[in-house]
């Protein structure tokens, strides 16, 4: 039984609206009453998962969120030692990020089981070699893509890794080419669903350039702030990005309004290139970094607390943001550049540095990295396996030089 209220934002309730009328009126539609016009502005996987759970939805993201510690571990298992492995799963099962998301109406806790879950039945099957387990696996990820858009480019990423890992992977290029198929495959009914009724190609959603629009937008605020943006009617009512998304009702219009942020955010950035780049370092930093604000409700920044000598307030800060931020991304990054060159390392760093990158020219939360922590958690295990190694040569060495 969940006591603790849900957590819900604008997003979430667009996503029950979906989820009513597609269980009430069989109709992918974000209007409250006839006639329901078909919507592209959200991918169709997280209002299905809501419309077949009911209100039981965060209880069953409860408990996929709690199958990933598991398959971290299943990831790594026999690839580094056993304390590692148990720290990576450890670490998540106790992340304040995903334990927050399983009680929001939001779509992070489904993906970022589906994407994990892609990965693991992906190494599963080239481990054995078999493209049964590839083609499945290509299904998970179209699936992880029909629940948040970001994903829908991340075969290519898995391709490319799959084809470089060629001589110690068994028919790479029918792994690749399995996969990639599957997961456009899967894509594909929804593309071709939302393309026709925009009458133009849509990949999955509409809105994509909607954050990078945000991103270069002359607009006095705080994009570490999301209260400054969202809520900020100047933009929704005379920028014309926002002007045109709000007024959006059919497809075509959702289109035509992408369209135009797309042309509004590169006339800005044009304008004024170096405000974009200063605003880009600062909220970055913040990207695969965070202090858990949101989770544990603590708004107060770590210069403010350290002016009001609230100790105890930067202390919790300070040590969320160390153990469940910092260590693992810098983990991650020498488990990427120093330890074992196997399939499992490689791929899930490709994957959560991609996710960085595809993220970076508009505007993040940190929640957008959130279904990344799994795979930053996989580099950074092999990252403290590359140390213990390597302190054990040295002190090999040292006492043969006795």
């Amino acid at each position: 039984m969940v006591l603790q209220p849900a957590t819900e934002t604008a997003d979430s309730v667009q996503y029950r609206t979906l989820a009513e009328n597609i269980r009430a009126h069989r109709s992918f539609s974000p209007d409250s009453h006839a006639p329901f016009r078909p919507s592209i502005r959200r991918a169709p996987v997280y209002p299905l998962f809501l419309a077949l759970v009911g209100d039981r939805g965060r209880l069953w993201q409860s408990i996929l969120d709690s199958l990933v510690p598991a398959l971290i571990c299943l990831i790594l298992n026999g690839r580094v030692r056993l304390r590692w492995i148990a720290a990576a799963g450890m670490i998540y099962a106790l992340h304040p990020g995903a334990i927050f998301y399983t009680n929001a109406i939001l779509s992070e806790s489904l993906f970022t089981f589906l994407f994990t879950v892609a990965v693991a039945v992906l190494l599963f099957g080239i481990r054995r070699n078999q493209l049964s387990w590839t083609a499945a696996a290509g299904v998970l990820m179209g699936l992880a893509a029909l629940c948040r858009p970001i994903a829908a480019s991340f075969f290519v990423v898995v391709a490319a890794v799959i084809w470089l890992s060629r001589k110690s992977i068994q028919r790479s290029f029918w792994m690749a080419a399995v996969f990639s198929f599957a997961t456009i495959f899967t894509m594909a009914p929804w593309l071709v669903r939302s393309s026709a009724a925009a009458g133009h190609f849509v990949l999955v959603a509409a809105d994509g350039p909607l954050n990078f629009a945000i991103a270069t937008a002359p607009e006095q605020w705080d994009l570490n702030e999301q209260s400054s943006i969202w809520q900020n009617e100047h933009y929704w009512h005379v920028d014309p990005c926002g002007r045109a998304l709000t007024q959006a009702r059919t497809p075509s219009e959702a289109v035509r309004a992408d369209h135009l942020c797309m042309h509004e955010a590169i006339a800005n950035l044009k304008k004024d290139p170096q405000s974009y780049v200063r605003n880009r370092i600062a909220q970055l930093v913040h990207f695969p970094l965070s202090s858990f604000d949101t989770a544990t409700g603590n708004s107060t920044s770590f210069q403010t607390a350290l002016r009001q000598r609230a100790y105890g307030v930067l202390g919790m800060k300070f040590g969320l943001w160390t153990l469940f931020s910092f260590i693992p991304l810098l983990a991650g990054l020498l488990g990427m550049f120093a330890g074992r060159p196997e399939i499992e390392n490689r791929l899930c760093g490709a994957l959560w540095v991609f996710t960085i990158l595809i993220h970076l020219p508009g505007y993040v939360e940190y929640r957008y990295f959130l279904p990344a922590v799994p795979m930053l958690l996989v580099t950074a295990a092999y990252g403290f396996d590359w140390l213990e190694r390597t302190r054990g040569e040295w002190a090999r060495h040292s006492l043969s030089r006795v």
